[in-house]
């Protein structure tokens, strides 16, 4: 089924109405065949055909490419509208989720290059001082933010915190980056939930592990 300019405009508008960008898609019509709409980011696709059965019906094709999940349903070509509208709520969701697994890579490459990192033990300069010591305090915001944690306990953390920016006053980078890794863990022991050590840890090297030599590999977005 092949589409006017004010079908097509109207499927931009559509598009804008969802919360999409016109920019993410493409769309693709030849004479006497299919219109096709695709999304880049999820390639999620929308097809708009011609089919002759006792009458012109226009056949409505989605398919999501990665998984091979194809359905087919039959409509009135005046109404592709109503599921156009319905598929670009799931290609919104499916772009917008985290890849939780791309994620995970990207921790474990984060996490051994800080293991492999070797830096002199020497103590940061005022401007080091600096990126460490708001590196600090946003560790203590995210923790506030993302656990449910007591007064009692809140204050024990913004006490071993406090502890880490006296350290990195005096202490060698290498001494006080092994002391914040201990700390995070001992605060694991004591107020925070497992896995929030290494979560923490995780934000603290990709806030200033390049002042303790770690070269951070180049990871895919």
């Amino acid at each position: 089924m092949v589409l006017g300019k004010p079908e097509r405009n109207q499927l931009l508008e559509l598009i804008v109405r969802a919360g999409l960008s016109p920019h993410d898609f493409d769309l693709k019509a030849k004479p006497t065949e299919e219109t096709v709409i695709d999304h880049h980011a999820t390639g999620s696709a929308f097809w708009i055909g011609d089919s002759y059965v006792n009458q012109f019906h226009g056949t409505l094709i989605k398919l999501a490419k990665r998984v091979g999940e194809r359905t087919t349903e039959r409509l009135d070509a005046a109404n592709y509208q109503v599921p156009f509208m319905e598929w670009l709520p799931e290609v919104k969701k499916e772009a917008e989720a985290p890849d939780m697994w791309a994620e995970l890579g990207r921790d474990r490459a984060i996490l051994k290059a800080a293991a492999e990192g070797k830096a002199e033990d020497t103590p940061f300069t005022s401007p080091e001082q600096k990126e460490v010591l708001a590196a600090i305090d946003a560790l203590g915001q995210l923790i506030a933010k993302n656990y449910e944690l007591t007064a009692g306990e809140m204050k024990q953390v913004e006490a071993k915190l406090d502890g880490l920016k006296e350290e990195a006053k005096s202490a060698g980078r290498e001494r006080w980056f092994a002391y914040a890794v201990g700390t995070l863990d001992l605060l694991q022991m004591t107020v925070l939930p497992d896995g929030a050590a290494r979560h923490l840890t995780l934000g603290l090297v990709k806030a200033v592990g390049h002042l303790f030599g770690l070269h951070l590999p180049e990871l895919p977005a």
